[in-house]
């Protein structure tokens, strides 16, 4: 319909699968129509709104290049099945992993860039469930039954078995024809089909009435729920079920990552990908005369910062207060039974009145309710630190040494050690290093789960002691989702009192923010908003007749598809060193920023961070700015700097530690968590 001009004899128009059609020629004397379903009378009239005109690559603004990404995802569609921002072929061949299928696919992102614009590439692997029916999925690929026949019946145990897996995954039904979508809940009925009424009948014989007589009336249901009415719940016969299409594997921390493939094979990966596309063939890019260089990767110049001096720390935290295990472990085993909460909170208990100061919690269980059980009594009505480690990790004796490792540094942690320190780090002017984060929850259609902001703060200038707020927040009425901190000033009032408080009374003299998931749209707003609101907190804590301390605020980007390789030989790649940094060519022109890749991957290609200058009250050289960063990023041997870290980890973690009612109609969109009195303050909590 585009391509043909049956809108318009003259225009050029696509479609970007939501709202909107653009097009090259104005529309405002047809006033189109789009008809959907025509048999039932589906119309629809287009609104015309004006766009500004470009005509070259240096009139492009941020709605431009999103224009024209949508574009390319229209060019892109009869060769690719697009979910998301990631693009598979149709005819791609699945690769089994487990009860799962992998499928290899890619994601592309329209950069302005001081250069030029460009089109950034990168390849993924995801796992998806299979286009089939559920039973025989639950049967031969979670059960890993397939070499015996169904016998019409689940043990109990294999219901518990599959239970987890069946959380949240999308089915249709045959009664609808397949069209109907149902989210599981993981549970299942207590009542067989022949026990459980429905319109004056039982199940049965309702689902024999309709014509689909259940051939296993001794399965119990399904439990589930239509999308957006979680409220409704319904039994689906199992074998009436089938796997909703391109439907993802919807992963959590305890799920294995998806190998990565080594960086050669991505970089060939991503030259093949691009020029599969075909884009010199797409109609649409010829009538607007764009052309995308396929050949090669564009080359930039680099420098490389020097390395990070790191000294040697005494950890031993634990050993500093006489900790051990208990003589008898046995006397703190709980059952995972219907009494598990009750059970938790006596034994817990008993530890707080024997003043026990942390408790290490070996988890067999895979459900992460009962592990939210345990951090809510622990956290919010004990006040006990704890760690929890996962038994059948602990079980793998090939990675045994290096989990124990990560665990004791953690434990070290949240006693107040110091597991390292930068020699760069150091310096006499009292600084503050804050990290903040919003995580938004999945499949939020309706808006009523709330956004999980973290904000994680240094209680001294070597970084290497923190402190953190954290707050739920729900979107306003008809959006999933909110990205801005609404409590950004309180949760700031509230870190800067605590450092006082670990300063004997001196507040810091400067701050260094970094700011997570925030898209290039988000870039002013986040400037406008969130900045404001950190000044009126120092205005808040800092005496009338003192100085607020200089502020330098960076935006940390991490999902985006920039990837830096070093060329070997004409044929071989390898990754960049640790230390490499680009801040010309390939940056946003608008703001101060740069790639920074400052960690060595084991295995696969390492992943840069884009750091973003928004205020800088220093007027720092980027090059120190640069060197900062880099110091706080080794400091935590990961890919951001530690608070960033810390930041995403407490946002993840700290959804468990609230509760789960819905918002009143009238009360506060945001709301900050206040855990026990001997918890509130201490690094690490989660």
């Amino acid at each position: 319909m585009f391509t043909d001009k049956i809108i318009h004899p003259t225009a050029v128009c696509w479609y970007d699968e939501g709202s909107c059609i653009y097009s090259t020629t104005i529309l405002s004397d047809t006033f189109p129509m789009i008809y959907e379903k025509e048999d039932r009378g589906y119309r629809y009239r287009l609104t015309i709104n004006s766009q500004s005109a470009t005509s070259s690559t240096n009139d492009f603004d941020q709605s431009s290049i999103r224009i024209i990404e949508t574009l390319i995802k229209q060019a892109l569609k009869e060769q690719f099945k697009c979910i998301g921002s990631v693009f598979y072929r149709w005819d791609e061949e699945c690769k089994p992993d487990g009860p799962y299928d992998l499928l290899n696919g890619f994601r592309q992102a329209l950069c302005l860039t001081e250069s030029d614009v460009t089109l950034n590439v990168d390849t993924t692997t995801t796992r998806f469930y299979p286009h089939m029916e559920l039973l025989p999925f639950i049967w031969e690929r979670l059960l890993k039954t397939e070499n015996r026949p169904f016998a019409g019946r689940l043990s109990d145990q294999q219901y518990r078995q599959i239970s987890n897996n069946l959380k949240d995954v999308e089915v249709t039904t045959m009664q609808s024809e397949n069209e109907k979508t149902y989210v599981l809940t993981g549970d299942f009925s207590q009542q067989l089909p022949a026990q459980i009424p429905v319109r004056e009948q039982n199940l049965l014989n309702y689902y024999k009435d309709l014509g689909f007589p259940l051939r296993y009336p001794n399965l119990y249901c399904l439990k589930a729920y239509k999308q957006n009415h979680q409220e409704e719940i319904v039994d689906l016969p199992i074998e009436l079920c089938q796997l909703g299409e391109w439907q993802q594997v919807k992963e959590d921390e305890n799920t294995k990552p998806v190998p990565a493939p080594p960086v050669n094979a991505r970089f060939h990966s991503i030259m093949r990908v691009v020029q599969n596309c075909n884009f010199d063939d797409s109609a649409l890019f010829r009538e607007i005369q764009l052309e995308v260089g396929c050949a090669e990767m564009m080359d930039v110049s680099y420098d490389t910062l020097r390395s990070v001096k790191l000294i040697s720390v005494d950890n031993a935290a634990a050993q500093k207060q006489r900790m051990g295990l208990p003589e008898n472990c046995d006397e703190n085993e709980v059952f995972a039974d219907k009494n598990i909460e009750s059970n938790l909170r006596r034994h817990l208990s008993k530890l707080k009145e024997g003043q026990c100061q942390f408790v290490l919690c070996l988890e067999n269980c895979q459900n992460p309710q009962i592990h939210e059980v345990f951090k809510k009594i622990a956290c919010n009505e004990l006040g006990l630190v704890t760690q929890c480690a996962n038994f059948s990790k602990i079980q793998r004796a090939r990675n045994l040494r290096s989990y124990c490792d990560n665990i004791l540094l953690s434990v070290n942690a949240k006693l107040s050690g110091e597991n390292k320190q930068v020699a760069d780090l150091r310096t006499q002017i009292k600084t503050m290093y804050v990290g903040a984060d919003v995580l938004h929850s999945k499949n939020n259609y309706s808006g009523e789960m709330p956004s999980i902001a973290a904000v994680v703060a240094s209680m001294n200038s070597e970084c290497t002691l923190t402190n953190q707020r954290v707050s739920r927040q729900w979107p306003m009425d008809g959006k999933q989702s909110i990205e801005a901190i609404l409590l950004l000033k309180d949760m700031i009032v509230d870190l800067l009192s605590a450092f006082r408080d670990c300063n004997d009374g001196t507040l810091p003299e400067r701050i260094v923010f970094y700011r997570d998931g925030v898209d290039d749209g988000q870039l002013e707003r986040v400037k406008n908003e969130e900045v404001i609101a950190l000044r009126e907190a120092f205005r808040a804590v800092y005496p009338p007749n003192s100085s607020s301390p200089s502020l330098t605020f960076m935006v940390v980007k991490k999902r985006h598809h920039t990837r830096l390789f070093r060329r070997i030989t004409s044929t071989e790649v390898a990754n960049v060193e640790s230390g490499v940094v680009v801040d010309s060519c390939i940056v946003n022109p608008n703001y101060p920023n740069f790639f920074l890749n400052s960690h060595e991957p084991c295995l696969g290609t390492n992943k840069i961070g884009n750091y973003i200058v928004l205020v800088d009250d220093t007027n720092c050289s980027l090059n120190d700015l640069e060197e900062l960063t880099y110091s706080l990023v080794i400091r935590s041997s990961e890919s951001i700097p530690s608070v960033v870290h810390l930041a995403d980890a407490a946002a993840s973690k700290a959804r468990q530690l609230f509760d789960h009612r819905q918002r009143a109609p009238n009360a506060p969109r945001a709301e900050i968590h206040y855990a026990h009195e001997d918890m509130q303050n201490a690094p690490n909590m989660f």
